[in-house]
């Protein structure tokens, strides 16, 4: 291995930071997730966990975790399940924002004007987030996400009511 890591990044193959995210990925289109990728954690990192939020509610939008050390990249479409095969291991809870009675990814599902939705992916310094099930709150599950936090990477993109 080289030496220490460069800066912790996330970036997204369907949109750049700042720019507005596609209908596909929102409420009122196809409401999958979209691709992911970011670079390697600190050292000590033991797993990530990827959160989104409406900027201006601050409501969570997406709660996964327990993603492998080893895992750089989501494709796009994660599943709606608690518990996921790709990446193996990895936990999603209902987030019960905008209607949603499923676990995992709902899109931007914007009011108005230009509003903002930040992802971010968190470096843990836990292979498995502990107290935490899929049954869990989406609340309860960002707050052991940010208790674990080692370093945290974002990309924001913005959507307007169509």
């Amino acid at each position: 291995m080289g030496g220490a890591p460069g800066p912790f990044e996330l970036t997204s193959s369907a949109f750049s930071d700042g720019d507005g995210v596609e209908v596909k990925y929102r409420c009122t289109g196809a409401n999958v997730s979209p691709a992911l990728t970011w670079t390697r954690g600190p050292l000590g990192t033991l797993s990530y966990a990827v959160t989104m939020i409406h900027v201006g509610s601050q409501s969570l939008h997406w709660v996964l975790w327990d993603v492998a050390a080893d895992t750089r990249t989501l494709a796009e479409g994660v599943p709606r399940l608690p518990e996921l095969t790709v990446p193996a291991g990895a936990k999603q809870v209902e987030t019960n924002i905008d209607g949603a009675t499923w676990a995992g990814y709902t899109g931007p599902c914007p009011g108005g004007a230009d509003q903002s939705y930040t992802f971010f992916v968190y470096a843990l310094d836990v292979a498995t987030l502990p107290g935490i099930t899929t049954a869990s709150s989406a609340m309860q599950a960002d707050a052991a996400v940010k208790a674990h936090e080692l370093a945290v990477a974002e990309l924001t993109g913005t959507a307007s009511k169509q």
